[in-house]
């Protein structure tokens, strides 16, 4: 049987899931779906702040004391330390209270699924995080979300999985997309989102010869068709104003493309222009809300 596109998708972490792996037998590829669903419902168990039985609900309401962790937990935590540390304090995890108080106690897909209420805590400096073998502490003001890391990681998390099996996938939490490989009929090719203004039709990222991550952060999302803004700027506390609408960042892996690109919107031009120059993002894209397009990088391709 000669190789083909196999795809399973699924609505989970308020997002829809999609999943293109490219093999020539089904049974494997069957089990490789099986597996890797596996994985992303343990990640929603473990890190949802919309289940109270979540171990990161148990963290937050352990607010104050040195709480034991999964290994997974701690990796995560390490990793939202490092890129706390990257953006000079642009990625926080501690800005729950803050998205709380404008609004996002609930659910974006589905308003009737509610997070325990940490509006009365407030957004403390990430420097507090202690992070111990197996244990970790934040102090009691504060409560963590990983929403702006999270599906990144997750995805490459599915793709470290994968790479023994195959080279050939691509992987998409809700936008967060990590690409290996290519498709029997040459290399994926992703279609970026623009701004309503825009004449330009399609954009796309045409993929390297090496895996790579690719997201898109705006200042708005949709919810109960009404527009909101969603990104909180730490260093004010309050939702973030920015020269841009959108940013999609390419980088060497999912969870670096979806920190940047959020970062990037809350910081403009002086900070898009150090993660390039210094080689985390491999190219930026950054839309303006008249729909004026710049790029960094030359893999992005206009189509008509």
């Amino acid at each position: 049987m000669s190789r083909q596109v196999y795809s399973q998708s699924c609505d989970v972490l308020g997002t829809t899931v999609d999943l293109w792996l490219v093999s020539e037998n089904v049974p494997e590829v069957e089990s490789w779906f099986v597996e890797l669903w596996k994985i992303v419902n343990e990640f929603k168990n473990r890190f949802s702040r919309f289940s109270e039985t979540s171990e990161l609900t148990h963290f937050n309401h352990q607010a104050g004391a040195k709480t034991s962790i999964s290994p997974d937990f701690k990796e995560l935590l390490q990793s939202t330390k490092y890129f706390f540390e990257l953006t000079d304090g642009l990625f926080n995890p501690f800005i729950l209270p803050q998205l709380q108080q404008a609004g996002y106690l609930s659910s974006m897909t589905d308003s009737n699924t509610h997070s325990s209420d940490f509006t009365a805590r407030k957004l403390a400096s990430f420097d507090t995080l202690e992070i111990g073998d197996t244990w970790a502490y934040i102090p009691t003001e504060a409560a963590l979300d990983f929403g702006g890391i999270g599906k990144g990681f997750l995805a490459d998390k599915l793709a470290n999985w994968l790479r023994p099996y195959t080279k050939d996938f691509c992987l998409s939490l809700g936008g967060d997309i990590h690409i290996s490989g290519q498709r029997p009929t040459g290399p994926w090719e992703i279609e970026i989102e623009t701004t309503p203004q825009t004449t330009i039709k399609n954009l796309t990222y045409s993929s390297a010869t090496v895996p790579y991550g690719i997201a898109t952060s705006g200042l708005t999302r949709k919810k109960q068709n009404k527009s909101q803004k969603h990104i909180i700027d730490p260093r004010t506390g309050v939702t973030a104003e920015s020269q841009y609408e959108i940013v999609t960042v390419v980088a060497n892996d999912t969870v670096t493309a979806d920190v940047l690109a959020s970062c990037i919107l809350i910081a403009g031009e002086d900070f898009t222009q150090k993660m390039f120059s210094q080689g985390y993002a491999r190219a930026v894209l950054s839309q303006d809300a008249l729909g004026n397009i710049r790029t960094l990088g030359n893999d992005f391709i206009t189509t008509d």
